[in-house]
This record gives C-alpha cells, structure tokens and sequence, in this order.
C-alpha cells in the first residue's frame, strides 16, 4: 500500500468506481470527481481529528475491527444501489458531527453539485473510506496507534505540499457556524480553490 493513507484513496476512488457512483447517482463524473477530490481530504482529516485522543482511536479501531472489512467491494454495485439503507449517515454523524451540513455545502459551491447529490455522494463514501481503514488494518495488522498513526502521518504528508488548503479544511472542521470560513473561502479565490480541486481530480483518473 502507499504509505499515505489519502494518496491510496484516491487511487481506490479512481476509475471504475467513480464512474459507478456517479452513474448511479445521475451526476456528471467530472463534478463527481471535484467533490471527491475535496471529501477525501476531509473526511481523512476528521477521521484523524478523532483518532488524535486515546478515547478516539480506540473508538474508531473497534468500529473499524467489528464492522468494516472492506466486503462491500466484493458487490459494490449492491452496496452503491442500497446505499441509503446503508451506514453512511450514521458514519458522517459520528466522524462529522453537526459539521456535516457545512462540509456538504462547501464542497458543493467548489464542485457545481447540488446539497442533495453532495450528500448522497458523502453518504456513499463515507463507508467505503472505513471499508478501506479495516482493509489496510488487517492486512498490515495494524494495532490501535498503528491505525491512528497512519491517519495523522497522512494528513501531515499533505498539509506539507498543501498547507493552505489543509489549514482551510481545518477551519472548515472547527467552525462553529459563524460565517468566518465562507469569509475565507471568498478571500482564497474561488479560481485558486478549484485549481487545486483540479490538480486532486486528475490523480482520481
């Protein structure tokens, strides 16, 4: 495996699978492809915030241990199709927390996606990013620091070569709902968002 968790993502979502999501959900797979190239970091980034405290990360071994294996692969047509009885919002709960509306509604005004196809987009990936956490960890057998480790190792390889952009999804994760970020977003230049939405998009190819 690549040793950043975030770069082997976004080779998983690449190709094929993409193409199947949004084909399922209707949506153009390049807009597809900007969401994800900025749900990915994301949900890394809250997944590592919450893997950072003891409590956490044995939290988030547990689940990752009892509950996702990464078998959905083995049908992932069917996971995709019956994806909204699935666990997608339950994960996002819990990953999120009350963020979640926010994160939805920042990367739609980056990617030209509605609310409604930006929550079925994270509602899908969401469990597919744990399925993917549990496969790494049985195949290295990683333990509970192991898998916290490689989270936060992760997101530090990329705030190096992305910092600003990292520190925005680090706001956007702490914000508590008073506007400030969208004051950020504005003063970033919405062009310089999404060159860098691009430049992530083409590795998903």
């Amino acid at each position: 495996m690549n040793n950043n968790f975030l770069d082997y993502l976004t080779e998983k979502f690449g190709g094929e699978v993409i193409s199947t999501i949004a084909s399922f959900l209707g949506i153009d797979r390049d807009k597809a492809l900007l969401a994800l190239s900025q749900l990915l970091p994301i949900l890394t980034k809250a997944l590592a915030n919450n893997a950072s405290s003891t409590e956490g990360a044995a939290s988030l071994f547990n689940a990752v241990e009892k509950d996702h294996d990464g078998s959905m692969f083995s049908s992932l047509t069917s996971f995709i199709t019956n994806y909204m009885t699935g666990e997608g919002n339950g994960i996002l709960k819990h990953v999120l927390g009350d963020q979640t509306p926010e994160v939805a509604k920042f990367v739609g005004e980056n990617s030209g996606l509605n609310m409604a196809e930006i929550v079925s987009l994270m509602q899908i990936a969401a469990p597919m990013i744990m399925g993917m956490l549990g496969q790494q960890q049985k195949e290295q057998n990683l333990k509970q620091d192991d898998l916290s480790d490689l989270l936060n190792t992760s997101v530090k390889q990329v705030a190096k070569t992305d910092p600003k952009n990292m520190g925005m999804i680090g706001k956007l994760l702490d914000a508590d709902g008073d506007g400030n970020i969208w004051d950020d977003v504005a003063g970033m230049g919405m062009s310089f968002m999404k060159n860098w939405m691009n430049g992530r998009s083409s590795q998903l190819k």
